[in-house]
Formats: structure tokens, C-alpha cells, sequence
């Protein structure tokens, strides 16, 4: 087993490997085919066979400055969606933590999240843009 991973490693040597566009292009191969299947569209799983065959090039390319060069492309957009999805899945835990103790409520005139406490009856909500408004908590 050692002489074939050694054979693997020298084979690869110089080469890109799979990277975060890879790993990309890999899923969205995979999201494309099952609609394809599901669909029984043939165009569409011909374009899942492309992704595959060009993520393969990819893998095995010794154009390291190309593919770096692809890669930051694609992780300067990807880390803009990603940090999106980030700041919603942080805004979620947070209103999860505190579900039990607080209420959030959004302010009508500047949209800020504001977090009161719980079991207090109608009370007035003071933003600090200086709008207020009454909720009952």
C-alpha cells in the first residue's frame, strides 16, 4: 500500500489538485446531474459530463499559475456569498440564544435590530436613532 501511495504522491508532484473552485465545480456537477435525471433533460447532463471533464483537466493540470489564478478568481466572488450566508447563519444563532430570555424586534425607520426582554407587556422601544415605537413583549 506504502509503494502505491508513493507512486500516487510522484504522479501528482507539480501538479494543482483539487482546490476550492474544484471542490465547487464538483458540486455543481453533482446538483446538475440529479436534476438532469430527475428532468430526464439529455443537454443538461451532457453539461454535468463537461464540468466533470474540465474539473478533471483541472486536477491534473501542470499550469499551476493558471489555475491559481482561476481559483482567486473564483474565491474573491465566493467569499462575498459566502460571508453573506455567513452574516445570515450568525444572525440566526444569535436570535436562537436568545429566544427563550429576549424578543427582537426591527426598528420601522432605520431597520436595526433591537433585542428587549421577554414577559414585560406593552412597552415602549427606544432605537437609538432616536425613533420609538410601542410592542408588546
Amino acid at each position: 500500500m506504502k509503494n502505491f501511495m508513493y507512486k500516487v504522491h510522484q504522479f501528482m508532484y507539480g501538479r494543482n489538485g483539487i482546490d476550492g473552485f474544484g471542490i465547487f465545480l464538483f458540486i455543481l456537477s453533482l446538483i446538475i446531474k440529479n436534476i438532469a435525471y430527475f428532468s430526464f433533460n439529455v443537454l443538461l447532463d451532457i453539461l454535468s459530463i463537461l464540468i466533470i471533464l474540465f474539473l478533471i483537466y483541472r486536477i491534473f493540470s501542470k499550469n499551476l499559475a493558471r489555475r491559481q489564478k482561476e481559483n482567486e478568481f473564483f474565491m474573491t466572488y465566493f467569499k462575498k456569498i459566502y460571508s453573506w450566508f455567513s452574516a445570515k447563519t450568525h444572525l440566526a444563532k444569535e436570535r436562537a440564544k436568545v429566544r427563550s430570555t429576549h424578543k427582537i424586534y426591527v426598528c420601522p425607520k432605520c431597520k436595526r435590530l433591537l433585542k428587549v426582554p421577554r414577559h414585560k407587556g406593552k412597552i415602549e422601544i427606544s432605537c437609538p436613532c432616536s425613533y420609538k415605537f410601542y410592542k408588546r413583549t
